[in-house]
Parts: structure tokens; C-alpha cells; sequence
């Protein structure tokens, strides 16, 4: 199996854990949204520092790069949203470029991009040592404003602990055959560290909620690489099955944009079972996806 083809099992564990992500959001029991918050975000991260090449761009490019493929379409989403939501509940426009999305799924884009500058400086210096140094300073400092319950807008507080899952994305990536493989014994040690420390601990990063940090951050490791692994499994066995969550996975973005506010008008205008609801939100999230494609087929350069 080609463990460097990042578009096919990483797009696989992208697209799985986007599905828990929505499931998280909804009325599931506590113990599993839990587990689910227990390492779907750091994810995210983790998947980003292990496919960027920090060496690919001089500081200044990767800046730009980054504005182009991760802030454009944030705003552009954002405007969508915001109209959305200043039709349900009035919300003040001056209020969001104040403070930011809050609770909504779109706070993970800013943060996103920050990190990725700051950790783009750090790839910079050649010394490993003074990386893993910096590193464990950034660890030490997201700790201190969690436990200070230090709250920035647009969730920036969340800037630190981003960037250290994207340079443990980066170091895990040269381990990526033996993060990879599935082992019986890894899966069951992987499952059951993440359960107890998501019983203990409930990781958020959303609102910064990430200490005790140490074993919150080992619970959002093992439940990645426990992701990775199922994914991998899934890829090189069930071929259906990963094409359906490579699709999904490649759609984060949309996804992440657009379904909580799907279920908001879902619950603002019918009263529905858990299973139609959802099944509409699938429809719907199939039929954004073909405009978007549509509009990047239509316009210059890709926006969406």
C-alpha cells in the first residue's frame, strides 16, 4: 500500500471524521460525543501540519498561498453564513467582525491559518532541537491561557495548542508506515486510552477548554492515529467505502461551513425525526456541493 498518497487515506480519515463532527453537534449520548471531541478537531490540525511542505514556500509565498486557499473562500462562506444567521437571530454584523464564529464550525479556518504562519516561522530555523523547544514553549503557553480561561475573538486563543498539533502532524509524517498500520493489539490500546481520557476530560478547542493538558493532548493523538489506522484499513479493504469517505473528505470545507446552519433552518422550519433530518442535510449538502462546483467551473480562478 502507497502510504504517500495523501489524497486517498487521508481524504478516508478527513471524510470519517467530518461525519463525527456533525454527529458530535447533535443529540447523541454524552459519553460519545465525548469521545468524538476527544480528538476531532486536533485531527484536522494533525492533517494539515502532515501534508504541508514547509519548504516548499518562502515565508512570504506561504502567506499568500495560505490567504488564497484558506481565507478567500473563508469569507466568502462567512458572508453566507452571516446572512443566515442575521435572518434567524438577528445577530449584529459589527458583533461577528468583533468577536468572530464562536461556537460555529467557521472558527477553525482562522485559527488554521495563523498557526500555520507561526509554525512556517518555525520550520524556518534548520536546528530541530530549538523546534521541539519551541514547541513544548507553545505547549506551555496554550496551557496557561486555557487554565486563565483567557478568551481572544475570533478564537484566537486557540492559536498555540493549533499550532502544536500541526508540528506533531509534521513530525508523526516521518513515521507514517508505522502510524499507519493496523494492528489489532494498536487499535483496542488506541480505542480504550482515548475513551478514558474523554470520561476524565472533555477536550473543546473551540472555546480553548484543553487542560488538563498532557493527557487531553494524548487523547487527541491516540484518537488520530486511531482514525488513521481504521482509515487505512478501510482504503486497502473496503475500496466502496473508501471512495464514499474520500468524496466526503475532499468536501470539508463545505461541510464545515455550511451544516450546522442546514440543521438550524432544518429545525427552525420542520419538526423532524433524527433520520430524515439528517438524510435532508445529506441532500442538501450534495446539492451545495455541485453549485460550488458549478461556480469554480464558471469563474477565473477557484474560490470555493
Amino acid at each position: 500500500m502507497n502510504f504517500d498518497k495523501r489524497s486517498v487515506w487521508l481524504d478516508v480519515a478527513k471524510g470519517i471524521t467530518i461525519i463525527l463532527m456533525v454527529l458530535g453537534h447533535s443529540s447523541i449520548p454524552d459519553g460519545l460525543s465525548r469521545f468524538i471531541y476527544a480528538f476531532h478537531m486536533p485531527l484536522f490540525f494533525i492533517s494539515s501540519g502532515w501534508v504541508t511542505n514547509f519548504s516548499k514556500y518562502n515565508i512570504v509565498d506561504f502567506i499568500l498561498h495560505k490567504a488564497r486557499t484558506l481565507l478567500l473562500p473563508f469569507i466568502i462562506y462567512s458572508a453566507f453564513v452571516l446572512a443566515s444567521i442575521n435572518y434567524l437571530d438577528k445577530c449584529s454584523f459589527a458583533l461577528w467582525i468583533k468577536t468572530g464564529w464562536g461556537g460555529y464550525a467557521l472558527w477553525f479556518i482562522p485559527v488554521l491559518y495563523f498557526a500555520l504562519v507561526i509554525s512556517q516561522f518555525i520550520y524556518k530555523l534548520e536546528n530541530r532541537g530549538i523546534r521541539l523547544t519551541i514547541l513544548f514553549i507553545i505547549l506551555v503557553g496554550a496551557a496557561v491561557l486555557s487554565y486563565n480561561k483567557i478568551v481572544l475573538p475570533w478564537n484566537l486563543a486557540s492559536v498555540p495548542y493549533a499550532i502544536v498539533f500541526i508540528m506533531i502532524g509534521a513530525e508523526l509524517n516521518k513515521f507514517q508506515n508505522k502510524v499507519v498500520i493496523a494492528r489489532p493489539g494498536a487499535l483496542v490500546a488506541l480505542t480504550l486510552v482515548t475513551l478514558l481520557i474523554s470520561m476524565k476530560w472533555r477536550l473543546d478547542m473551540a472555546w480553548n477548554n484543553i487542560t488538563p493538558i498532557i493527557p487531553i493532548t494524548i487523547g487527541a493523538i491516540s484518537g488520530t492515529i486511531l482514525v488513521y489506522m481504521i482509515s487505512a484499513f478501510v482504503d486497502q479493504k473496503l475500496p466502496i467505502c473508501s471512495r464514499m469517505f474520500q468524496s466526503i473528505g475532499r468536501e470539508t470545507y463545505l461541510i464545515l461551513a455550511l451544516s450546522q446552519i442546514v440543521i438550524i433552518y432544518l429545525n427552525e422550519m420542520f419538526s423532524l425525526s433524527g433520520i430524515v433530518k439528517y438524510s435532508l442535510l445529506v441532500l442538501i449538502l450534495v446539492a451545495l456541493k455541485f453549485i460550488k462546483d458549478l461556480i469554480n467551473r464558471i469563474l477565473p480562478i477557484k474560490l470555493l
